[in-house]
């Protein structure tokens, strides 16, 4: 029986990277044609693809997610995005199944079912994501009153018009999501017909006492997820909300 175990062990170690370079190249091709991953995401698994270790069971693997963000020493390196965005991305891919434990020996592994299911299922719609920042009392905050670090792309005009119907050419034209920086005008119009999926408001720390509120007052009630918020040396508070 022993004997048995050693030669399949040395049949493997023969065999491995021939075994790996076709696992990795099916989930590379898998990877390049799902839509529904954030780019931290496919950061996080294009990293996996490249460092990850390969079991007997035929499956890439890390020992634990942490090695990920630098937590623990490992032969992975750690990915290089800040830690946050790798934890969040790591057990965004974990919820979504990509990403699993398989037994002690194993670790953590890539499960590539979970990816086909994903490169088969048809791609998700555009969002609208919209930027605005406002005064700790509720003001639209003048353009130029903040310079943080940005997440979600360069920001479209939306032009004049209405908006639905450019948001709907615009949306059609990038095949993806819809980034608008949002004065107030912009921000009243598309928020009075709910037309934003995203919502990110930076709060500046000031209290203006006056001007154009962010929000009119008539509207009906929207109920909001607060996905992050995130607080930069400056004082100011970026916070994201998606429908809830």
């Amino acid at each position: 029986m022993a004997e048995d175990v050693d030669a399949r062990r040395r049949e493997f170690t023969r065999r491995a990277p021939e075994m790996r370079t076709a696992l990795v190249a099916e989930l590379s091709d898998l990877l390049a044609r799902v839509e529904a991953l954030s780019s931290d995401e496919v950061c996080v698994l294009s990293h996996l693809l490249r460092h990850a270790g390969f079991s007997l069971g035929g499956r890439l693997y890390v020992p634990a997610l942490s090695v990920l963000w630098g937590e623990e020493e490992s032969y992975v390196p750690a990915v290089r995005l800040p830690p946050g965005r790798v934890r969040a991305a790591a057990l965004a891919l974990s919820r979504r199944g990509i990403l699993g434990a398989a037994g002690q020996d194993e670790g953590v592994v890539v499960l590539q079912e979970a990816l086909r299911a994903l490169a088969r299922a048809a791609p998700a719609p555009g969002r609208v994501i919209l930027r605005v920042a406002a005064s700790v009392d509720g003001y639209v905050s003048p353009r130029g009153a903040f310079e943080v670090p940005d997440d979600e792309g360069e920001p479209v005009p939306l032009g004049s018009g209405d908006p639905a119907k450019r948001l709907a050419k615009l949306l059609k034209a990038t095949g993806g999501d819809v980034v608008i920086e949002g004065d107030a005008r912009t921000a009243h119009a598309l928020l009075g017909k709910d037309l934003v999926d995203v919502l990110v408001v930076s709060t500046v720390p000031v209290l203006l006492g006056a001007g154009v509120p962010l929000f009119k007052r008539g509207r009906r009630e929207r109920s909001l997820k607060l996905v992050s918020s995130r607080a930069f040396p400056s004082g100011l508070v970026r916070s994201r909300y998606e429908r809830g």
